[in-house]
C-alpha cells in the first residue's frame, strides 16, 4: 500500500510540472501531441503502427455491444499489497513493475493473464496525456 500511497503523490507532483514539459513534444521522436510526431504521423514514422486496428483506439460508446454470455472477470493476488516495485519516468510514461513475486492478475474465460507492469500516460488539461479517447474525448490520464 506504501507504494502506491508514493505513487499517487509522485503523480500528483508530476502532474503540476506536465503542462511544460507536454510543449516541447516536437523536439521528442514521438509524441502524443506534436504537430510533426503526434498520433496522425505515427505511421508515416513508424510504419509498423499504420493499419486500422493499431494502438491508439477511440472506443465509441454508441458501438460497444455486450455480450451477455461473458463471465465476469476475475481478479487474482491484489488483496495483497505491493511490498517492492521498480518505478521509472522516461519522459513518456511512468512505468511500475512489482518486484515481490506476488502473482497478480485477470481470469478471462478461463485462461490467466498476469500483471508485469502498470504504464501512466499522463498531460495537463490542454495537453491530455490518455493515448485512448472514449468518445473522441482525451483524457488527462490513462493506466495501461
Amino acid at each position: 500500500m506504501a507504494v502506491f500511497m508514493l505513487l499517487a503523490i509522485f503523480l500528483a507532483a508530476t502532474k503540476l510540472s506536465a503542462a511544460g514539459y507536454c510543449d516541447a513534444d516536437d523536439e521528442e521522436t514521438y509524441s502524443y501531441h506534436g504537430s510533426t510526431n503526434g498520433p496522425r504521423q505515427w505511421p508515416s514514422l513508424f510504419p509498423a503502427c499504420n493499419g486500422d486496428m493499431q494502438s491508439p483506439i477511440d472506443i465509441q460508446a454508441s458501438n460497444v455491444k455486450r455480450d451477455q454470455h461473458l463471465k465476469k472477470l476475475s481478479f487474482f493476488g491484489y488483496d495483497t499489497a505491493v511490498k517492492r516495485a521498480d518505478i521509472v519516468n522516461d519522459g513518456h510514461t511512468v512505468m511500475i513493475t512489482p518486484r515481490d513475486n506476488v502473482k497478480r492478475g485477470i481470469t478471462i474465460q478461463g485462461r490467466d493473464y498476469n500483471l508485469l507492469q502498470l504504464h501512466f500516460h499522463w498531460g495537463s488539461e490542454k495537453n491530455p496525456g490518455a493515448e485512448h479517447t472514449l468518445n473522441r474525448r482525451r483524457f488527462e490520464m490513462e493506466v495501461s
